[in-house]
């Protein structure tokens, strides 16, 4: 048996499962759009929804590649892990909205 492995499975299928509930919310607009207004307007809102998530989409990908690892080693540690969340959203936020707003 390997020790903490139990711990590497819940922590992964945590991520896991947000994953797949933030894909099927993500989209079912697209399955509804496309249902009941057709193939056409589909397209136009699937091309104006990835403009308008493109600046935050530059931001969170390359992020989240660092903060999750980081994050993990600090499951822990819970006020040192809310303090380090809570420094890096705001940043988030101030460079990712403006971009959101302006598109």
């Amino acid at each position: 048996k390997v020790d903490g492995i139990s711990e590497l499975i819940n922590f992964g299928a945590g991520i896991t499962g947000f994953n797949f509930a933030n894909f099927f919310a993500r989209n079912l607009d697209n399955v509804l759009i496309g249902k009941y207004w057709g193939e056409a307007q589909l397209g136009l809102y699937d091309r104006a929804y990835k403009l308008l998530l493109f600046p935050l989409s530059q931001i969170t990908n390359p992020l989240s590649k660092v903060m999750v690892p980081a994050l993990s080693r600090l499951k822990d540690e819970p006020d040192r892990y809310r303090s380090a969340y809570l420094r890096v959203m705001p940043l988030i936020l101030l460079v990712a909205l403006p971009g959101v707003a302006f598109a």
